[in-house]
């Protein structure tokens, strides 16, 4: 029961077993929590989450070097923040307040800025640049 095939085994239904409840979580907490999510519009605190994700993608960007490749992974990973210890963390030690709700639309809030960020990060990377060969071609003399 305890051999590396069992393991790796179950660990494909555990990656899609955890993703759906994930997804489940999100979708269920946010539909039950509509009106509390439509007051946060306005607060302090979803200017907080947003300016605390882009700070975050900008401080990688500020010490992820020169080369775009590398630089444009450190901001995604540097902004990336654990959803599930988040929902964890707060449903546990913070039932009775709207911190749950806080993380849930922080999650959110995370996919609407990192995706298209990405996107248009790796675009930034692969596009090759006029004039240049790629690396993998040596050149004919």
């Amino acid at each position: 029961s305890h051999s590396p095939d069992s393991a790796g085994h179950w660990q494909r239904f555990m990656d899609k077993t955890s993703s759906i409840s994930l997804i489940v979580l999100l979708v269920v907490g946010l539909g039950l929590n509509v009106s509390n999510i439509i007051s946060l519009i306005g607060s302090w605190g979803l200017l907080a989450l947003v300016l605390l994700i882009v700070g975050s993608v900008l401080i990688g960007l500020l010490l992820g070097g020169r080369d775009p490749a590398i630089r444009s992974v450190m901001s995604l990973g540097t902004a990336q923040r654990n959803i599930s210890a988040a929902i964890l963390v707060s449903a546990q030690n913070f039932a009775g307040t709207t911190t749950l709700l806080y993380v849930l639309v922080g999650g959110v809030l995370l996919l609407l800025i990192l995706l298209p960020t990405a996107k248009r990060m790796g675009a930034r990377v692969e596009a090759p640049h006029a004039g240049e060969q790629p690396a993998s071609k040596p050149q004919d003399t």
